[in-house]
């Protein structure tokens, strides 16, 4: 885009038959990420270049179950992503350590499986962890996991909302050395956006 105008031809990312929803793209060097998922519960990744073209193969980030919400960030070096599987039943919330091109570092990791199902969850990089958030879908409260950079999960399952009120849709967001977290919260009458923040450790 240049002046509000599109320059070159419009690619199409995923080569799928069938259909693809809730892409992300983020930067990453010089370079795009995407990622999606399809309808068939699977999650895709791929990398584009700054003229619009496939760079490398369109990868398989989650295959089995029925995986939703898919987020990703960029820390410079590596892709951090998250997303909801509910293959066991109720869903729990992934992380998984990507390379600059894409390809897992690890196997995913589980990373809320301790509050009776979770969904929605949104992933930040701090500048030395990845953090992530989601909704508890029984307990209906916000939760916080954070990740080292490695991929190593070194806390999760941490209550943010913790009220009797219905807690859902959270994002993250940093300013300086604050970490702060935004949801909604129905009270049954209206909702209410609410937030929380913490120093960066």
């Amino acid at each position: 885009m240049k002046d509000g105008l599109k320059i070159g031809e419009t690619l199409r990312v995923s080569q799928n038959s069938l259909g693809e929803i809730y892409p992300q793209i983020v930067s990453a060097g010089d370079k795009f990420a995407v990622l999606w998922q399809e309808d068939d519960w699977k999650i895709k990744f791929a990398l584009i270049d700054q003229n619009s073209v496939l760079s490398g193969s369109i990868k398989d980030i989650a295959t089995p179950g029925k995986a939703v919400d898919p987020r990703m960030v960029w820390n410079g070096q590596n892709f951090g992503v998250v997303w909801a599987d509910g293959n066991g039943g109720l869903n729990d919330v992934y992380f998984v350590l990507l390379d600059g091109n894409g390809a897992k570092v690890a196997a995913p990791k589980a990373i809320g499986s301790n509050v009776g199902g979770v969904s929605e969850p949104d992933i930040l990089w701090t500048g030395k962890k990845f953090y992530a958030s989601y909704t508890g879908v029984n307990s209906q409260d916000i939760y916080l996991a954070k990740v080292a950079s490695n991929g190593n999960i070194s806390e999760k399952d941490i209550n943010i909302s913790n009220t009797a009120e219905k807690s859902y849709s959270s994002q993250l967001a940093k300013a300086g050395e604050v970490i702060a977290v935004a949801w909604m919260e129905d009270g049954g009458t209206s909702n209410k956006i609410l937030s929380a923040r913490e120093n960066l450790q």
